[in-house]
């Protein structure tokens, strides 16, 4: 079984391919020319697992080997010694305005392939493939690229602060390569479907109807894994197509994420991204019924339970300062104040503000409890 998302944004209008098995036909979904450069940024672990197949596919494609970009896989490479390396990469390969980037690998390298696309020459193209059900399903798709602000010993500062809306030519995304991830991998990728399906009646249906198999992790049926990848491409799509640029409507998509974005910057790696999703989603929803606009009574011990099945976690970090001047960099804070997006029920969301991140703190010594 093959899908197709087609996601039409302002001047461009690209697809979202997902299947199993592509990359044994690879080839046949590549694009680009035989006397164009191309490199390939990958993530060094995913490469050394299927790095000889995607360059097979674009050997047979470009008539020769194309030069290789190695990442770290960690959230601590979407820094700006990481761009300036790979743009050194790009001019020592002659890659021009005509040029191509390759983007093999999770959000990682999707976000930092595409921020070195945007800006490389002033905007050169890319094609992202994919490599985990985080990217396929979410960081992959709707154009945003872009790095963490990082301290110097490593440490993120703020999340996605720096970084351009530049769109890929095409996004090929193979479930199957997801058989390979482990389990935490995979349910820290789950947490962008339960927060898409907050935000879409067909999406939340399909994750509860098949919520037993998902629970599984990466060994789901093929076709389960696709319709799960297309579903939650086609939400995403649908909310970009309406505000690309993130004007209004497009931030209903950062349900969960100011939580989200400090935990991450502050517990120094305990959690996946998708894990503090989760955790962000538990205090939205939290906040959202404290305030009495939840219109579902129910919302709140459903997403519960769809976030203990698919093993992520429920129990809150001990909040801290550092992680309340975290939420202050926030990109959608306006001044010291915070805009929270909160849900009302399946498909109901609404964008709240202004919040002092202090007002908050009650909340979320509760969630720590």
């Amino acid at each position: 079984m093959r899908k197709t998302v087609e996601i039409r944004a302002s001047g461009v209008n690209y697809h979202v391919i997902v299947s199993d098995q592509l990359l044994p036909t690879l080839e046949d979904h590549l694009l680009g020319e035989e006397r164009e450069q191309v490199v390939v940024v990958a993530d060094a672990n995913v490469w050394q697992t299927h790095g000889s197949v995607v360059q097979k596919a674009c050997q047979d494609r470009f008539k020769r080997e194309l030069p290789v970009y190695e990442v770290p896989g960690e959230e601590a490479s979407k820094s700006w010694s990481q761009v300036k390396q790979i743009c050194s990469f790009l001019g020592k390969h002659r890659v021009d305005r005509q040029g191509l980037i390759i983007a093999f690998g999770g959000g990682v390298v999707t976000d930092l392939a595409g921020f070195a696309a945007a800006i490389w020459m002033r905007g050169i193209r890319y094609l992202s493939m994919p490599t985990t059900l985080l990217a396929q399903v979410d960081a992959s798709v709707g154009g945003k690229t872009g790095i963490n602000m990082v301290a110097d010993d490593g440490s993120i500062i703020g999340k996605n602060l720096m970084g351009c809306f530049h769109h890929p030519l095409r996004v090929i995304a193979d479930v199957s390569i997801l058989k390979q991830l482990p389990s935490r991998e995979f349910n820290a990728g789950l947490a962008e479907c339960i927060k898409h399906g907050l935000l879409d009646q067909t999406v939340y249906d399909f994750m509860q109807e098949h919520l037993d198999e998902l629970s599984q992790g990466s060994q789901a049926q093929p076709d389960v894994l696709i319709e799960l990848v297309t579903k939650n491409v086609a939400c995403k799509a649908a909310v970009v197509e309406k505000d690309e640029r993130e004007k209004g409507e497009r931030r209903v998509l950062n349900l969960g994420h100011t939580f989200a974005h400090a935990i991450e910057a502050t517990c120094h790696g305990r959690y996946k991204h998708g894990e503090a999703v989760a955790l962000g989603l538990i205090a939205a929803c939290r906040l959202a019924a404290q305030r009495d606009m939840l219109e579902d009574q129910e919302l709140e011990a459903n997403l519960l339970k769809m976030i203990e099945r698919c093993h992520l976690p429920t129990k809150w970090p001990k909040p801290t300062d550092e992680l309340f001047a975290a939420m202050e960099l926030d990109k959608k804070a306006a001044g010291a104040k915070l805009r929270l997006v909160l849900p009302t029920k399946v498909g109901g969301i609404n964008v709240e503000e202004p919040y002092d991140p202090e007002e908050l703190r009650p909340l979320l010594e509760e969630l720590a409890a």
